[in-house]
């Protein structure tokens, strides 16, 4: 289990599986083998229950383990790649993005982002350095926003260098992906590698959490996962 001073990450490449869905079940199914590691728990048997950001209500909002309020995690996967972040006491998020080269950066960062993320991505000189910028400004805000349970409908403008009590970490993620960790009070980052080999049941009948997904303007943001 992480201790309460650590967030564990794991970098997880899903192949070039070519459907999308089959992209999300491959990362769902690395997440009940993360869990099921840490738990001392079979995957298969994992539970998932959800609550509420927002009002704290259950049914709806962030997947969490059933009976284990203790244990957070998050997940993000974008195209090849996923993300899962894990915490022990405290709420985690995770975002992961593939730096598309078609995204008009530009104006989402003047409809969406905070009045300094703009500034930043605005003051850079090239195409390359702004796009760049955007996707590290837009993985560390999802990430938060995800901590807090409420995704993107927190807030586009929010911005996560200003969050009371939250510690927002850029990570080291392959080329052409941004990748960010944000989490409650001050941690250390520990990247984890190590996933046991799968159990074919759970490509058969996964019964994985689905991931947040809150609806946002047309045009306007990247896919969310």
């Amino acid at each position: 289990m992480p201790p309460e001073g650590e967030v564990h990450v794991w970098v997880v490449p899903l192949g070039s599986a070519p459907e999308p869905r089959k992209r999300s079940l491959i990362s769902h199914v690395a997440l009940r083998l993360v869990l099921g590691e840490l738990t001392g728990t079979a995957p298969e048997s994992l539970r998932f229950e959800r609550r509420c950001g927002h009002c704290g209500g259950a049914g709806h909002g962030k997947p969490q383990l059933a009976g284990r309020r203790d244990l957070n995690f998050s997940i993000s996967h974008s195209d090849e790649l996923a993300l899962i972040a894990v915490a022990r006491g405290r709420r985690v998020g995770a975002d992961v993005e593939r730096v598309r080269p078609r995204t008009d950066v530009l104006a989402i960062a003047r409809g969406s982002l905070s009045v300094r993320e703009r500034q930043a991505i605005e003051s850079l000189e090239t195409d390359e350095a702004r796009r760049a910028e955007f996707f590290r400004c837009w993985t560390r805000k999802e990430a938060y926003l995800k901590g807090l349970g409420v995704g993107l409908a927190g807030g586009l403008d929010t911005d996560p260098e200003e969050a009371q009590g939250w510690q927002v970490e850029s990570l080291l993620a392959p080329l052409g992906y941004k990748a960010a960790v944000a989490a409650e009070g001050q941690f250390a980052l520990r990247q984890r590698t190590t996933l046991w080999p799968p159990n074919p049941k759970l490509s058969e009948s996964p019964t994985a959490p689905r991931p947040l997904r809150v609806r946002s303007p047309s045009g306007r943001a990247p896919s969310v996962t």
